[in-house]
């Protein structure tokens, strides 16, 4: 068996090509300038819609930090207030215990 050499497939297009009318040429430079000018159109809406992806990625991530710190803010914000009424508790069982000390001082005088 002999197995025959192919030619490179650019050539048998260019060859087909060569027996065609212009006409036909024609329609098929205007087919082809459609599909890549579908071609770019789409590249371009895919563009589009990864740029805005993004975009709402980013809001969606401000979003969510910002709601981080508030929380976190209302966190510290409590956490003072309770050290702020230990403080205070601290304060009037310092003042309870004084009273008590000069009582029984009083006492067993």
């Amino acid at each position: 068996m002999i197995v025959q050499k192919q030619q490179p497939r650019t050539d048998r297009r260019a060859e087909g090509l060569r027996s065609l009318e212009s006409e036909e040429l024609a329609e098929i430079l205007k087919t082809t300038i459609e599909v890549y000018k579908k071609l770019e159109a789409s590249q371009l809406e895919c563009e589009a819609k990864f740029k805005d992806s993004i975009e709402n990625y980013r809001i969606k991530v401000e979003e969510m930090i910002t709601k981080i710190c508030e929380h976190y803010q209302a966190c510290l914000d409590t956490r003072n207030k309770k050290i702020a009424e230990y403080k205070k508790l601290e304060d009037q069982r310092d003042t309870e215990k004084e009273r008590m000390d000069e009582d029984i001082k009083e006492v067993s005088v």
